[in-house]
């Protein structure tokens, strides 16, 4: 999954709160795989005048067809450098904007060509005869002042509480009408305002966008769970699987994650296409599940006494993590049908997201570089790791993608640079506004000569596709495995409530020939049906250095 900063389709950073930013990978079956940006930042208001609202306007669609072609704007940035990271961003608690309501305007009515501009904004009754001399103002704003207040009752807390106010004070503030609604009520508001902010379809999927707010900021919410499925529920219509709201469980382990180290086990997990089982597909060495003789390829039937069957992989995840020193039981079925029931001692396990090592095919020593995820020092990590590869005498290289769900884009990015020669196009970004952004090279690449070769699987999504199509498309590698996953959305996360968050889709991206992967996939050159347990050169033909 990528994630990028909202309001610019060139900052594709991941952003975090407090004085940190990095790139989180969170597993996921359905999502394939999630890196996560969040921000915290000081909450702003808006002064609203003394006025009843109105029904709120909806921004514009960029382009009708750019969200089903990514037929992009002829307008575009072409960048070469790294990808920015600009301290200017997006307010946590974002105003509702003041194009969201549609106000009066005493001037708008002076100056409209249907009025003199020298007439009075109020109504005045003329008699077939024209009077003489000037109008006698006075008494007629008199009796307007005081007989329009009796007349005109204002509404009730119970009416503003759907439009987010509770009093129609002169300077009424989005803060202070906050406090009309009730926690439940004010988490829908919080989730609605980030969406509406940032979703890359304007036309939200040609859904009344503020009658789905309303009608969730209705519902009689009694439990936190019901308030969760009725914010669930005001996204579905959306159509989007990647724009979705994260509850305290799953926000709060990415921070974990987000500086590479939880307290958990060390297993990555994933469901068994075969069997949809909850399979472990990754063991970390010298993690406390290796010590506890967990191996890859072993299902996992219950975590925590909780049967795992029907569960999302997020949800078992969840159920690995906890406090350092706490213990979880796991009760696993081995490759060969063997039963494991162990106990396994949390602990912080720090996050190894890129290996190397080297290997013989066909007698020939190959360099594997295996990447987990993306984050911002990837590309820095796999400079130094094939400069240690070329000084043992390679003669080709692979890169094992499998199960990489994605991660920082610059990630992605960068890494390509390192393989290809100069001025080659990588990727194109585009954004709510439709305005395209062109990554490519600038300079010679680290390795641009060598053998090179991609393994992919289904699993391999988002910035992994972005490498992947990269070196396919300007000839640089050939691609072996399985078609990938087919992710060509970007995304951000931001905080709402306490400690939940909702994840947005704010951009689309298309590869170096133009060709939109969401939903597809990229083809490979060379199919493969290896095992994700197998070792990378095992998954190439015999003959293909």
């Amino acid at each position: 999954m990528l994630f990028s900063h909202p309001t610019d389709s060139s900052d594709v950073c991941t952003h975090f709160p407090s004085a940190f930013r990095s790139c989180v990978l969170q597993t996921s079956s359905q999502l394939g795989g999630s890196a996560l940006c969040l921000r915290r930042q000081p909450q702003t208001s808006l002064s609203i005048p003394r006025m009843l609202l109105s029904t709120p306007n909806t921004a514009p669609a960029p382009s009708a067809a750019f969200l089903q072609t990514l037929q992009f704007s002829p307008q575009r940035n072409t960048h070469a450098s790294h990808v920015p990271t600009s301290p200017t961003v997006h307010p946590l608690a974002a105003p509702l904007s003041p194009a969201a309501f549609h106000l009066p305007s005493l001037n708008a009515v002076r100056q409209s060509p249907e009025h003199d501009s020298n007439a009075s904004p109020f109504p005045i009754p003329r008699s077939s005869k024209r009077r003489k001399g000037p109008i006698r103002w006075q008494p007629l704003l008199t009796w307007l002042l005081l007989v329009i207040p009796a007349l005109w009752s204002p509404p009730t807390p119970e009416q503003l509480a759907p439009l987010g106010l509770n009093s129609l004070g002169s300077t009424a503030t989005v803060s202070q009408a906050a406090a009309g609604l009730t926690d439940e009520q004010q988490l829908v508001a919080d989730v609605w305002k980030r969406v509406d902010k940032l979703f890359l379809d304007r036309t939200f999927n040609g859904q009344d966008w503020f009658a789905l707010r309303q009608a969730a900021l209705k519902k009689p919410y009694k439990t936190t769970a019901q308030v969760y499925e009725g914010i669930k529920a005001m996204l579905e219509p959306l159509g989007d699987p990647y724009t979705r709201f994260l509850p305290p469980s799953q926000y709060d382990s990415l921070f974990g994650l987000a500086t590479g180290s939880v307290a958990g086990v060390g297993v990555s997990l994933q469901i068994d296409p075969a069997t949809q089982e909850l399979t472990a597909a990754e063991v970390e060495k010298g993690s406390p599940a290796e010590a506890a003789g967990l191996r890859a390829g072993d299902k996992l039937l219950y975590v925590d006494g909780q049967a795992t069957t029907g569960l999302l992989v997020d949800d078992c995840a969840n159920l690995l993590r906890g406090p350092a020193g706490t213990k979880v039981g796991v009760v696993a079925r081995g490759k060969g049908g063997e039963s494991k029931d162990v106990i396994i001692t949390r602990q912080l396990i720090k996050i190894q997201s890129v290996e190397a090592l080297t290997a013989n095919k066909g007698g020939k020593k190959v360099g594997v570089i295996r990447i987990r995820s993306f984050s911002q020092t990837t590309a820095d990590t796999v400079a130094a790791e094939l400069e240690k590869l070329e000084k043992e005498g390679i003669s080709a290289v692979v890169i094992d993608l499998r199960g990489n769900p994605g991660g920082f884009l610059g990630g992605g990015i960068d890494t390509a640079r390192l393989f290809l020669p100069a001025y080659e196009k990588i990727v194109s970004v585009v954004g709510k506004t439709g305005i395209v952004e062109e990554y490519q090279t600038t300079d010679e690449g680290r390795e641009t000569t060598k053998p090179l070769f991609v393994v992919v699987d289904k699993r391999t999504a988002s910035a992994s596709e972005v490498l992947s199509a990269a070196l396919k498309e300007n000839n640089r590698a050939k691609l072996v495995g399985e078609k990938t996953f087919g992710k060509g959305v970007v995304q951000t996360i931001e905080q709402v409530g306490q400690n939940a968050g909702v994840s947005v889709t704010i951009a689309a991206y298309s590869t170096p020939l133009g060709n939109n992967i969401n939903k597809k996939g990229i083809d490979v050159d060379i199919p493969s049906t290896c095992e994700a347990t197998d070792k990378a050169v095992q998954c190439l033909p015999e003959g293909v250095l």
